[in-house]
C-alpha cells in the first residue's frame, strides 16, 4: 500500500541520515519485561511496554525528532544489541547543544563485584532480556562499571540517563556518569526496588506525566522531574527514592529542547 511504502522510505531516510553521520538529537529507549531463560525467574513486567511507548512520547514532547530515537524492547534487548546502539551512540556526530537521552525500564539486580572497587561487595546491573545463570554466574547483564565506561564513550557534552529499575542509583558508581555534562536521574536508590504495576512502573508513570504537564508552560529541569518522581513514590507504601545526579549548572537547565513544540523562549530566559 502507499501508506506501507511511505514508511519503508521514511525508514531508509533515518538510515541514510544515520550512517552518514547527521549531527543532532539522539535518544535510545530500553525496555525489557521478559526473559529468554528461566534461570533468571519468571518475573514478569508488563508494565515496560507501556514504560516504552510513554517515554518515546515524552521523548518527542522534549524535542527528539522520531526518526532519531531508537527503541529497544523485550526480545530486541540483548546485552549485545544494548552494547551495539551504545557504541554507535559513541560513533554518532555531535554539535553544540546536542542531547542525548539513554532511559531503561526493566528489572535490575546485584551481584559480587568483580574488581573489589565496590564497598558493599556489589555491583548493580542491568538485566537484559538474554539473561541467564551458568554454573553459577550471572550472563546477560551489564554491570555499572562496564554502563559508566559505555556513557563515558558518548562525546557529547550533554547525556541525560534515566533507569527505572531495582538498585539504580548504585549504578552512579561507574565513572562515567559523573563527568560534568552527564545526568544521571534513577528511580530508588541502592538498597530499594522499583514499584512495577501492570500499567507502567511508578517511576516512569510519573516522569513522562511531569514532562507532558511541562509541555504547557516549556520548562521543566532535571531537578523538578526528580521531585515530581519523589512525590509520585509518596502514595505507594513501597518507600523508593529518586537519586539525582550531576554537575549543579545541569541540573537546572531546561529539558526541552530548542525546536520542542513545548519550548517557549521568553524576554530574559533563553530556555537555559
Amino acid at each position: 500500500t502507499d501508506a506501507k511504502w511511505r514508511e519503508m522510505l521514511t525508514q531508509a531516510v533515518a538510515a541514510a541520515g544515520d550512517v552518514q553521520g547527521e549531527a543532532g538529537h539522539r535518544a535510545l529507549i530500553v525496555g525489557v519485561g521478559v526473559h529468554a531463560h528461566a534461570s533468571v525467574g519468571k518475573l514478569l513486567l508488563p508494565g515496560t511496554r507501556h514504560d516504552v511507548v510513554a517515554m518515546r512520547d515524552a521523548a518527542e514532547l522534549l524535542g527528539f525528532r522520531a526518526r532519531n530515537i531508537r527503541t529497544l524492547q523485550d526480545e530486541h534487548a540483548t546485552l549485545a544489541a544494548f552494547r551495539r546502539e551504545l557504541q554507535r551512540l559513541a560513533q554518532a556526530t555531535y554539535r553544540d547543544g546536542d542531547r542525548v537521552l539513554i532511559y531503561f525500564s526493566g528489572r535490575g539486580g546485584q551481584v559480587p563485584d568483580d574488581d573489589s572497587d565496590e564497598a558493599d561487595g556489589l555491583d548493580e546491573v542491568l538485566v537484559f532480556h538474554d539473561a541467564r545463570i551458568v554454573d553459577g554466574n550471572v550472563r546477560g547483564v551489564l554491570r555499572d562499571d562496564e554502563l559508566g565506561k559505555l556513557v563515558d564513550a558518548i562525546p557529547n557534552d550533554d547525556v541525560l540517563v534515566l533507569i527505572d529499575t531495582d538498585h539504580s542509583a548504585g549504578l552512579v558508581d561507574a565513572d562515567g556518569l559523573t563527568k560534568p555534562g552527564h545526568i544521571l536521574l534513577s528511580a530508588v536508590a541502592e538498597d530499594e526496588i522499583t514499584v512495577a504495576e501492570a500499567e507502567g512502573h511508578l517511576f516512569t508513570v510519573a516522569i513522562t506525566d511531569a514532562i507532558k504537564a511541562a509541555c504547557v508552560n516549556g520548562k521543566l529541569t532535571a531537578d523538578e522531574l526528580r521531585t515530581a518522581a519523589a512525590q509520585g513514590s509518596r502514595d505507594h507504601s513501597i518507600p523508593s527514592t529518586p537519586t539525582l545526579l550531576g554537575a549543579p549548572g545541569m541540573l537546572t537547565q531546561n529539558l526541552f529542547l530548542p525546536g520542542s513544540k513545548c519550548f517557549h523562549s521568553r524576554q530574559g530566559d533563553d530556555g537555559k
